[in-house]
């Protein structure tokens, strides 16, 4: 439980880094006409996995909101191995139905851009029944709605 709320907070502080550094360079929209991808994974010791996605305006956006997630919130000493953050205008065919809020193999958190200064982001748990994940989305929610404007929903996983 302890690690998975860790995920939490290293994936809600990569997206707050992203939301604070551009927090209004762009219209906001239901999605972007020509979204770039950013996607990114953190593995824990004991096998759990985030894996992050954003949906971004540009691929400048990407880029420059990758470039300070790298500097201010992955500089934290955790135990943990971050990937590299990657942008692209493809996103990977098995998590397209991501951001039509559908049914995956793992729980995710999605949450929907509420302002000009958020993007939309999909966080899902791999290593963690997902049972185990539903139990404590509540909580989840609550601390990222503490410094999101947007909808923030878990959609359960079709395993454990």
């Amino acid at each position: 439980m302890k690690r998975l709320i860790i995920l939490v907070i290293i994936g809600f502080g990569i997206y707050a880094g992203w939301k604070h550094f551009n927090g209004g360079n762009s219209a906001l929209s239901s999605a972007p006409a020509n979204p770039v991808y950013a996607e990114f994974r953190v593995k824990f010791p004991d096998d759990v996995e985030l894996v992050g996605f954003g949906r971004m305006d540009s691929q400048e956006d990407c880029e420059t909101r990758a470039d300070v997630f790298w500097r201010d919130v992955l500089a934290s000493g955790t135990q943990v191995q971050m990937s590299s953050v990657k942008c692209g205008t493809q996103l990977p065919a098995r998590f397209q139905a991501l951001f039509e809020n559908k049914t995956a193999y793992a729980t995710y958190i999605a949450m929907d851009r509420g302002n000009s200064g958020e993007r939309d982001g999909r966080f899902l748990f791999y290593g963690v029944p997902s049972s185990e994940v539903m139990k404590h989305c509540p909580a989840f929610i609550d601390i990222i709605k503490k410094r999101f404007s947007g909808e923030v929903k878990c959609i359960q996983g079709s395993v454990g």
